[in-house]
This record gives structure tokens, sequence and C-alpha cells, in this order.
């Protein structure tokens, strides 16, 4: 090789080399999740009691991928890939969905704010559940009954556009809309959402606005609609509905090492033409939460909710629910904590049956963590000590 091509070829490397370290630079991607998995007992599962392994009770066991990309001009690529599944057993936390928990990717701009495509949460509960029992004691046992105010981490939208705004001062707003996608049938199955937050330096306070309907194969909500919620004896005879609609507002005080906060929602099951009940099914549901950082590595937390629906649909005595739950963190390192979780509900009145028609009793059903195997009656007690690991 003569010395001007030695020199042309050295050069070619070395610029390559940079090109590569300058790419490295401007853009990454992250392997992150969470392991957890805790020993339960349940005072009532269909009338018996039950010992057994649970997956994901503190924070949802998941594995996912984060990236992004400076595309200059306070620009930014992103995306992010989250599968979940269960500890226990190695299983898919839902079959057939590789990235069950979110799949998106999107543009962010400092200046305009956030647009992400894809599989992702809604406003609603970005922005409102931290406010409530769920920032403190989880979905598993502090969530409301069988998470009727759709607070918990269940509700994932496919086929979804979603808009975050910049921060303005510590006020941001949301936006989402999914599309069921099903032809023939454009108008049904989709879902919208807005929601509005102010973080401060102690106080934290929201509203948030969702609504999911229904498609067009009713025997239950349709598998195809592009939003899903958890199902129990809670809304079993409801999701012949057209469409679910939500409403919260809620608040959080951070005191030193003590936060309180709480919310409020008012969800409302609406019936149409292919509904099997006829008159609209509302639950308002009012929860309450504490922490405390202990001088310890101990972090204590205390939630409550309470749940009460209105008489209709030839009910007269509608249904109730109160639930007290309890959880006690131990963090090992900042990664690790052992954890000891505890539930009690109390179920009152009635409700409609799967049939959508017939007047039952209703049933205890801790959180989200038993909305497929509730009570058998009005009572129903959890307790889960776990580990929890995030990477």
């Amino acid at each position: 090789m003569t010395p001007t091509a030695l020199l042309t070829s050295a050069a070619t490397v070395a610029a390559l080399a940079c090109a590569t370290e300058a790419s490295a630079a401007e853009s990454n991607v992250t392997l992150y999740g969470a392991v957890d998995a805790a020993l339960a007992y349940t005072s009532n599962q269909q009338g018996h009691a039950s010992r057994y392994m649970r997956s994901g009770n503190k924070d949802g066991s998941r594995f996912g991928l984060r990236g992004s990309e400076d595309l200059g001009g306070g620009r930014e690529l992103l995306f992010t890939l989250e599968a979940g599944f269960n500890l226990d057993d190695g299983s898919s936390a839902q079959a057939g969905s590789l990235f069950n928990r979110q799949a998106y990717v999107g543009i962010a701009d400092q200046r305009l704010g956030t647009v992400i495509a894809g599989r992702q949460y809604a406003p609603y509960f970005t922005f409102m559940s931290p406010l409530g029992p769920l920032g403190a004691v989880t979905g598993a046992a502090g969530a409301a009954a069988g998470d009727i105010d759709g607070l918990s981490i269940i509700i994932r939208n496919s086929n979804a556009i979603g808009y975050t705004s910049p921060d303005w001062s510590g006020v941001r707003l949301g936006l989402m809309a999914a599309s069921g996608e099903q032809a023939g049938h454009q108008g049904s199955g989709g879902a919208f959402s807005a929601a509005l937050k102010y973080d401060g330096a102690a106080w934290r306070v929201g509203l948030g606005y969702q609504l999911l309907k229904n498609g067009p194969q009713r025997t239950a909500w349709d598998p195809a609609a592009s939003s899903n919620f958890a199902r129990s004896p809670v809304n079993a005879g409801y999701l012949s509905a057209g469409g679910v609609r939500y409403l919260a507002a809620g608040a959080r005080r951070q005191l030193g090492a003590v936060s309180v906060g709480g919310t409020l929602t008012n969800v409302q099951y609406r019936p149409d033409g292919g509904s099997r009940f006829r008159e609209a099914a509302i639950f308002n549901t009012a929860g309450l939460v504490a922490t405390w950082q202990t001088a310890s590595p101990w972090l204590l937390g205390v939630a409550a909710n309470y749940t009460r629906t209105h008489a209709a649909n030839g009910i007269a005595n509608a249904a109730s629910y109160r639930q007290l739950a309890l959880q006690q963190a131990y963090w090992l390192s900042p990664r690790t904590a052992v954890y000891v979780l505890e539930s009690f509900q109390r179920a009152r009145g009635a409700t409609l049956a799967a049939d959508g028609v017939t007047v039952v009793d209703a049933v205890a059903v801790v959180g989200d963590s038993q909305a497929g195997t509730p009570s058998s009656n009005g009572r129903q007690n959890v307790i889960m000590i776990g580990l929890r690991h995030a990477f």
C-alpha cells in the first residue's frame, strides 16, 4: 500500500471512529425493569382461604428497553418497549402480546412538548394515580375495589397518540386519543383522555378525564377495543356498556418525612341500545393516603378507599365497598426492598350479575389483585410478604 493510500485509509478509519463516538454520545438505549414476588394469603377466594405465590405485588414484574436520540435544536427521538411477566411461573402477563405494558415511539421538543404513538398509558392514569392510595400501598392491595376508578396500572391503550406539554411553571397538560380500528365500526372501540396537573415544591394537584368506548361485540367488553380494564364482580353486570366515563380530582402534600393526599373519582358505565342494563351505573370513590419515611430504612404507608354506587337497574340497596390497606417496606438499598402488604375489605348491598339483569349480593374484591378471585361473601382479607428489586 502506498503512503498516500495508507494515509487515506487511516483518515477514513479515524472519521468513522469519530462518527461512531458522536453517535454514541447522541443516542442511548437502557435496559430496565423490576422483579417482584411475594407469598400471599387470602382469607376468601370464591369460598376458600388460599396460600400462594404472587408476582408483581409492590411493583409489577417487567423488563423494558428505553431509548433516545438527540436530533438537535432541542428535539430528541424517544421510544419505550415494556413487557410484563409473572415471576412465579415465567409466563407473559398478557398472553399473545410481547410488549403488553408499553410500546411507543415519539419526538420530544423542549418548547412544544412530547408526542408519542403506540401502546401507552393515558394522562388520566399517569397524572392522577400518584396522588392517591396507589402512591403508597400499590394496586395489589391499595387500589379501589376491583380497580373500579381506573387508577391502578391496568388500563393500557393501543393504537393511541399522546401529547404532553412542556413544563409551564409546574403545570403540564396531557392528551391522548386511541382508535378501535375495526372495519365498519370506526366510531367504536376508541378512547380519549385529558388531564392537567401542577407539581410544586410541597403541593401536587391534578384533574383527569377519560372516556373508553366499547366495540360492537357486547357479550362483555369487546376484546378488540383499544382499551381494556380490570373486570370483577364489582363491574361484571355493566360490561355491555356503550362506554365508560372517568372523572378524577386529587391532591398530595409533602410535610417533611410525611406525605398525605387523596383522590375523588366518578365513574359511569353508560348503556346504549346494545347494553343489557338500562340505567347508568355510577361509582363514586374517595381514596385517602399517608406515608412516613422513618429515620430508619422503613417506609410506612396507610390507605383507605370507599366506593359507593347509585341505586339503579332495579337495585334498591346499592353496593358499597370499604377498604383499609397498609404497607411496611424496608429498603435494603435504593433498588431493593422487603415489604409487607395488608388489606381488609367489606362489601355491602347489591349489584348486577354478569348477565346484566339479575340482582345479586355484592362481594368483596381487594384492590386489583383479587379481580379474578373475589370473595364468596362481603369480606376479604389479604396479606403479602415479598421482595422487590429494580434494575
